[in-house]
């Protein structure tokens, strides 16, 4: 088994008898090091005290992603992670999502208004980030806001031939995005925006086309 198998029961399995490498990675990005899901945000928001520099991440280790500033946030995070692995996606009482989770962030600085970081602060971290994805290897990249999505599509389309991307239109609102190939990864990986960011309260409609994209996702990989 492969710890950047396209299908996460595999990378999950493959992870506990296998492990793999630590990787160092900013503090404003955390989670596994072979993340199937990888959340991908403007910025780490508000600053809480929280260390600078870098850190290690590392594969098969539990590292769910909670706020714990924002309690009351915490169940609308865990959704969004828990939602593409669903009940059926288990391993005893373990959800796969809290071992093949990562959180990303365009922007390193502490800035909680998205409307006061530039378009150049993003831009600037997507080489960054596109360099960590190649480290993880991830099947689906989820893009908690506009901004993020149609900074990081715009650097696709500069990274990648046409042909190598898949089912992107031009940038707009409500795009539900298309795949591409990694260098390193031998499967197509997703990028998608999310139904709408943990930041507020949730709404049905937006959670519903969410499950349908994951659900054709995961039955992408071979899974229903």
């Amino acid at each position: 088994m492969n710890v950047y198998s396209e299908n996460p029961l595999e990378r999950f399995l493959a992870s506990k008898q296998d492990g793999g490498p630590e990787l160092s990675w900013p503090f404003s990005n955390w989670g596994a090091a072979n993340a199937w899901l990888v959340l991908l945000g403007p910025s780490p928001g508000k600053d809480d005290g929280g260390a600078k520099g870098t850190h290690t991440v590392r594969v098969g280790l539990p590292c769910p992603i909670q706020f714990n500033t924002y309690r009351n946030r915490n169940p609308r995070w865990r959704k969004l992670w828990e939602e593409p692995f669903g009940p059926h996606l288990r391993v005893g009482d373990e959800n796969l999502g809290e071992y093949l989770t990562a959180l990303m962030n365009l922007d390193g600085t502490n800035e909680p208004d998205e409307t006061k970081l530039t378009n150049a602060s993003l831009v600037n971290g997507c080489d960054r980030v596109e360099r960590q994805l190649n480290q993880c290897r991830p099947k689906v990249i989820v893009a908690l806001t506009e901004s993020a999505f149609a900074v990081f599509r715009s650097h696709l389309g500069d990274r990648y031939m046409p042909s190598k991307l898949d089912g992107f239109e031009e940038p707009r609102r409500g795009n539900t995005g298309g795949t591409f190939q990694l260098t390193n990864a031998v499967h197509r990986t997703w990028l998608i925006r999310a139904p709408q960011h943990p930041s507020h309260p949730p709404l049905e409609r937006c959670w519903l086309a969410y499950q349908a994209k994951i659900a054709h996702i995961l039955r992408d990989c071979g899974l229903s």
